[in-house]
């Protein structure tokens, strides 16, 4: 009741509980469910040469990835709902990041679902990989913020905009199309 995000009440939302009965297809804002069943080898309907990245799934189907940012390996939750990526407290540990080092990035509020309002810094990094492709100069939001589970980041909607991705729950992993848009 009284969830809001960027103005918008809401109604509902599809969670991992729904969405891990199938598998998901994003591409270019539109996500496709799809029905499987006995997936293995080179299963998706692709044309184009993609990639496969092993995820680790938690309890409550997770998807969560290895990835990395400026050459440090991290674990990545894969989160639609979230605008942006964020760099988290276990994160900003590992990445040794320092608040001299985050001083003069610019500061912005934002929220999750739910009226509290959060500070992050906006930080360029020079790279962010996962499963191969690397984008150059990534804008990361950061905050000293826990994620459950407990990773080092959210891979948010901007990153899936830019890629053509499958998450498959059935086989545990996901796909990435080698071009990056």
């Amino acid at each position: 009741p009284n969830a809001a995000v960027a103005g918008t009440v809401l109604d509902g939302l599809l969670g991992r509980d729904f969405l891990s009965s199938f598998d998901l297809e994003f591409d270019r804002g539109r996500v496709t469910l799809h029905r499987v069943a006995g997936c293995s080898g080179r299963f998706l309907p692709w044309t184009a040469a993609y990639r496969a990245v092993p995820t680790e799934e938690s309890v409550d189907t997770a998807v969560v990835l290895p990835v990395s940012v400026d050459g440090v390996g991290l674990r990545a939750l894969l989160d639609s709902g979230a605008n942006n990526s964020l760099l988290a407290v276990l994160g900003i540990a590992r990445m040794k990041l320092t608040e001299a080092a985050l001083a003069s990035d610019p500061v912005v509020g934002g929220s999750g679902v739910g009226r509290q309002t959060v500070r992050y810094r906006v930080h360029t990094f020079k790279s962010l990989t996962v499963g191969g492709a690397t984008i150059g100069a990534p804008r990361v939001l950061v905050a000293p913020v826990a994620i459950v589970p407990r990773v080092d980041m959210l891979l948010g909607a901007e990153w899936l905009l830019r890629h053509h991705v499958w998450v498959s729950f059935a086989t545990r992993q996901l796909f990435l199309e080698d071009r990056i848009r």
